[in-house]
Order: C-alpha cells, then sequence, then structure tokens
C-alpha cells in the first residue's frame, strides 16, 4: 500500500471512531440520566478520535508482514490507543486515578472492545478471502 493510499483511510477511520465515540456517550447519557453534551466534551471526542486515527500509522508497510510482524503491529496499536485513551481522559477529568479498581476495569473493558472489533474484522477478511479464493476458482474451471 502507498502512503497516500493509507492516509486516505484516516479520515474514513477517524468517523468510524468519532462515530463510536458519540454512540457510547449517548448510551451513558441515557444511563446516568446526563442532561446535555458540552463542547468541551465534543471537542474532546473530537482529538481524541485524530489521535486514534493516526495510531493506524503502526500498520503501514510496503511489504506484506508475517504473522508474528501483525501481531507485535495489533499489540503496539492497542498500547497507544490505551495511552492516549488515558492521556486524553486524565486531561479532561474523566479518570479517578484515586480508585485503582476502576483503573483496571476501564483497561479490560478497553481492551475486550479492541478485542472485539479486531475478531469482528478478521472474520469479515476471512470471509471475504474465502469467496473470492471461490471466484476465483470458478473462473480457473472455464
Amino acid at each position: 500500500m502507498d502512503i497516500k493510499a493509507f492516509f486516505r483511510d484516516i479520515p474514513s477511520n477517524f468517523f468510524a471512531v468519532y462515530a463510536y465515540f458519540m454512540l457510547g456517550h449517548i448510551i451513558i447519557w441515557r444511563i446516568r440520566g446526563v442532561e446535555s453534551l458540552s463542547w468541551y466534551n465534543l471537542t474532546a471526542y473530537f482529538v481524541m478520535s485524530f489521535l486514534f486515527a493516526l495510531t493506524t500509522i503502526v500498520f503501514y508497510t510496503n511489504r506484506i508482514l508475517k504473522r508474528l510482524e501483525l501481531l507485535i503491529r495489533y499489540i503496539l496499536h492497542l498500547i497507544l490507543c490505551v495511552v492516549v485513551f488515558f492521556s486524553v481522559s486524565s486531561y479532561m477529568g474523566w479518570i479517578r486515578w484515586d480508585e485503582p479498581m476502576y483503573f483496571i476495569i476501564v483497561t479490560g473493558l478497553f481492551v475486550f472492545i479492541y478485542t472485539t472489533v479486531l475478531a469482528t474484522r478478521l472474520y469479515q477478511s476471512k470471509k471475504q478471502a474465502d469467496e473470492m479464493n471461490e471466484m476465483l476458482k470458478e473462473i480457473n474451471k472455464k
């Protein structure tokens, strides 16, 4: 993948992450009974989404990666995402550092969501690859 194509994907990643933040905020809004959404929070979601989209630079390469290399990049990406999340959340005052259990729960939830999204993406990629292989087999039979 060339660098131009890679950077063309960043805006779509940004909007996907921003949409998930807004959906999560709406769910928390309903559960906790918060009445408003401030510009301060919207700006923080915007910045956090942009930083999350930029962390995908970890996956940029000009060659095909081996499994171990790809696994290392996914782990590095997860670590970067957790650092960005806790940095922005700490700056915004959303994190209570005096409760270590809160930190553990939020980190666990973040890792769970990350692995769920990753598993879904891998399943969809495998399904798409299988369909393409079937199409190629049909073409080769003719």
